[in-house]
């Protein structure tokens, strides 16, 4: 509607023509491309953003120094075939 609000200041109570139905049209799709321009390039620069922050994480990680190697814990014993390692008392089981 406010495209008809923007009609009637223009022109007025006179009768809207084909003319002037078609010129609305147009500028009503201009608007709407150009919408859409402005978000394609939006969608570019973040895009060329996120590419750049990816090859300074890529830079960093390339300069980091690695961990010391991790060395493995000692083995405990094994216990005998006939050894428990404990016992177990279940209550309250049926």
């Amino acid at each position: 509607m406010l495209s008809l609000g923007i009609y009637y200041n223009l022109y007025g109570d006179s009768p809207m023509t084909l003319g002037r139905a078609l010129l609305i049209a147009v500028i009503g799709f201009l608007i709407v491309f150009a919408v859409l321009g402005m978000i394609a390039i939006f969608v570019k620069w973040m895009g060329k953003g996120f590419d750049a922050a990816e090859k300074r994480k890529r830079a960093t990680a390339q300069v980091r120094v690695p961990d010391p190697p991790k060395t493995d814990p000692p083995e405990e014993p094994a216990l005998p075939e006939n050894t428990s390692a404990g016992t177990l008392t279940l209550t309250d089981a049926t």
